[in-house]
């Protein structure tokens, strides 16, 4: 996933309800909406998250993965949320 697909996912997950609302109740849904081309690896990795943790605990998460698309510490692929 490019750096720019994780920045969309990001910010719309943080700035929009219905976003928020669709990734907890159904993610395959929601990130197939989006229309962003993630391959199966990517989207594995983002469907094993916990949609249900609270927003401070999922914000945290999702501070790692930008960090990581932005040149940090590489997780172990699938990077996840």
């Amino acid at each position: 996933m490019s750096h720019e697909a994780v920045q969309t996912l990001v910010e719309r997950y943080l700035n929009d309800e219905g976003f928020r609302a669709a990734m907890r109740t159904d993610p395959v849904a929601a990130l197939a909406a989006t229309g962003l081309e993630l391959s199966a690896e990517e989207q594995a990795g983002l469907l094993k998250n916990d949609w249900s943790l609270s927003d401070e605990e999922l914000g945290e998460r999702i501070s790692k993965v930008t960090a990581v698309s932005s040149g940090g510490t590489p997780c172990d692929p699938p990077c996840s949320l």
